[in-house]
């Protein structure tokens, strides 16, 4: 379970860092200023909407459609299969 929450965090890590990145590459153009400024303004406004909505779509929507999917298929989601798998026995 630990390995699962490690790489959940990871991917989450990745994803942020680029999130950001790309936020903060389109905060001048959606600020602005100087000449021709009112033509390049929505596009910054559109890039930061976008990136953050593609962003939480697959945060947060991706994984459930798969655990729905996952549930009408009649399997068990990854997290309950991990818990039920039961103890190696040691051979002495």
């Amino acid at each position: 379970m630990k390995n699962l929450a490690a790489r959940g965090f990871c991917s989450f890590q990745c994803g942020a860092s680029s999130l950001l990145a790309t936020i903060t590459s389109a905060i001048p153009v959606a600020l602005g200023l100087g000449a021709g400024s009112t033509s390049r303004r929505p596009l910054g406004y559109v890039i930061i909407g976008g990136v953050l909505f593609s962003t939480m779509l697959t945060l947060f929507l991706v994984p459930v459609v798969y655990v729905i999917l996952d549930r009408l298929r009649g399997r068990k989601p990854v997290a309950d299969a991990v818990a039920e798998v039961p103890a190696q026995v040691e051979v002495t």
